[in-house]
């Protein structure tokens, strides 16, 4: 009992870490294209970079889900 009770508080804190990284990122994100706002050479770096890190992460996702539904078990 104390084992489940403590691997969802383990879960609970882990989300909350998540989220407030997620929100401090998307603030950044949104503070550097203010900043190189009116600068088309910055702001085309900016986005593809921003592109192929998404792009990157969800190849990432997709993977690990690939290989954890055919996993033996």
């Amino acid at each position: 009992m104390k084992s489940s009770r403590l691997v969802f508080v383990m879960v609970r804190s882990t989300r909350r870490q998540l989220k407030f990284l997620r929100t401090r990122l998307g603030r950044i994100i949104r503070d550097i294209r203010h900043k190189i706002d009116g600068h088309t050479v910055l702001e085309a770096r900016f986005y593809v970079s921003i592109a192929e890190m998404v792009n990157g992460v969800r190849s990432r996702l997709v993977a690990s889900k690939a290989s954890a539904r055919y996993s033996p078990a």
